[in-house]
């Protein structure tokens, strides 16, 4: 008996670390965002950030969206030879790249490209003392330093997910009409009979989440006081990279149950 109440005790406390985490990190979403655009030179900050992302992860999203794309062609054309409907096979992939490929590997991308590489420079900057110069000097770290990179990553995320649309669309081109002599009207002229306009909006939104979600996870890993060696900062973006894959997973099934599984 004891053993089952020391089992949820450590539940328990487990539990409370996680919504102390959460909390933690909705405090620093809030100081970042809410303080960074007052401090001078905020627009150039995001913009060279944004910039720096996208070209980092841009190559990235299209090296791995070209293959997915080929990927999707290869599946559908197995299912659509079988079952004669090569008239719904371009409209599936790219319903399949809008839906669900495109913004969430290029998230992915952006996490494990850019994401481990912010928290990595602002865990420097914290083993250097650089963030305690910056108080010294009445700038706050959290609002000075984070609040640009959490726009910029949001911002290169939902740059992204079209270069991830194209790609794809390219890959699966690439393999059905020029490798395997699909018929290039019935591709090009039913590509939009499963997709609708709103489909687009609504993948940039699922971006913007994922984004907000990247940006906040690695910019507060890295501005952790604790991180005192070069050891540290490895830790530190190893972790986040971790927790961005993990909370990307679980927001992406979460928003295609409220933006699709609702709608149908």
């Amino acid at each position: 008996m004891t053993e089952l109440w020391t089992t949820v005790a450590r539940l328990g406390q487990a539990g409370l670390q996680a919504l102390a985490w959460l909390g933690g990190l909705l405090v620093f979403a809030v100081a970042s965002l809410g303080t960074g655009w007052k401090y001078p030179g905020f627009l150039n900050s995001v913009c060279q950030q944004t910039v720096m992302i996208y070209r980092r992860c841009f190559l990235p999203v299209v090296f791995m969206l070209l293959p997915l794309g080929a990927m999707l062609a290869l599946q559908g054309l197995l299912v659509v030879k079988a079952f004669d409907l090569n008239r719904l096979f371009s409209g599936q992939i790219l319903n399949a790249l809008v839906r669900e490929m495109a913004p969430g590997f290029a998230a992915l991308m952006v996490a494990m490209q850019a994401g481990a590489g912010l928290t990595a420079e602002l865990g420097t900057m914290t083993v250097r003392q650089e963030n305690l110069a910056l108080k010294t000097m009445g700038l706050d770290p959290v609002g000075y330093l984070g609040g640009p990179r959490v726009i910029a990553v949001v911002l290169a995320t939902l740059l992204l997910c079209p270069v991830g649309i194209v790609a794809g669309v390219c890959g699966a081109f690439t393999y059905a009409v020029v490798l395997k002599d699909f018929p290039i009207q019935q591709f090009i002229f039913h590509m939009s009979d499963l997709i609708h306009f709103s489909d687009l909006w609504l993948a940039e939104f699922k971006c913007l989440v994922f984004g907000c979600l990247t940006g906040i996870l690695c910019v507060e890993a890295g501005l952790q006081p604790h991180i005192r060696s070069a050891a540290d900062v490895g830790k530190a973006a190893n972790k986040a990279v971790v927790r961005c894959v993990v909370l990307l997973v679980v927001a992406n099934y979460l928003l295609n149950t409220a933006l699709y599984g609702l709608r149908g």
